[in-house]
């Protein structure tokens, strides 16, 4: 099964705005992004 090349740029930007280690009961208050974050 071959991965989507995107994938490596998409796990970044979670990580990069807190997803990555955020409770279920946060994800209302995290960011979804900026126009400054490159888009993936």
């Amino acid at each position: 099964m071959a991965i989507n090349p995107h994938l490596a740029g998409a796990v970044a930007v979670f990580t990069e705005l807190g997803w990555a280690d955020a409770d279920w009961a946060e994800a209302p208050m995290l960011p979804l992004g900026s126009p400054a974050l490159p888009r993936v």
